[in-house]
């Protein structure tokens, strides 16, 4: 870039015969440099940009060909069987893959976002019965699964083994 800009500036300069002096060659080379250093640190910062966003696009686009998860919670309420009931459940984080999703995946034979649950149980051998307008205070310490456990109820985590019921609507508001 630098030596083409002083190419095409003093070339012509000394084919016609112009003399340029010292102090307008020195200016012209500084403008120059500065104009090469900014060119060159606008493309670098641009081809980062462009693979940054290329990225994003990627991760964005396996995020939105997810399947909706729709929850097995059951609407009805009914009085005599409970609201919650989990037993021996064991729940992990991660996100929730169909089985057509999953033999698409292995189909395609190629590195995707991963979908998979982590093989980690935040809850494990839980059992819990809650008859409608039942109250439950869970206290504990902190990282101790108070949280886990209230996603649990409103079927956010994983379940990796036991059986769980959900009925009725949810109200969750945090601190």
């Amino acid at each position: 870039m630098g030596l083409v800009g002083i190419l095409c500036i003093f070339v012509p300069k000394w084919s016609l015969g112009e003399k340029m002096s010292l102090g307008d060659s020195f200016m012209l080379l500084t403008m120059l440099y500065y104009l090469f250093f900014n060119v060159n640190s606008l493309t670098y910062t641009s081809m980062t940009t462009i693979t940054q966003a290329k990225a994003v696009i990627y991760r964005l686009s396996e995020v939105f060909k997810m399947e909706e998860y729709h929850t097995s919670r059951q609407k009805s309420v009914d009085q005599d069987k409970p609201a919650i009931k989990i037993e021996n459940g064991q729940y992990s984080w991660g996100f929730r893959i169909s089985e057509r999703e999953e033999k698409m995946n292995k189909a395609k034979n190629h590195v995707k976002l991963a979908v998979e649950t982590t093989q980690t149980s935040v809850l494990s051998n839980i059992s819990i019965e809650l008859m409608p307008k039942d109250l439950l205070v869970v206290v504990g310490k902190i990282g101790s699964g108070k949280t886990s456990l209230l996603n649990t109820i409103m079927d956010e985590t994983v379940k990796q083994k036991g059986t769980h019921e959900f009925r009725g609507s949810i109200a969750y508001v945090e601190q």
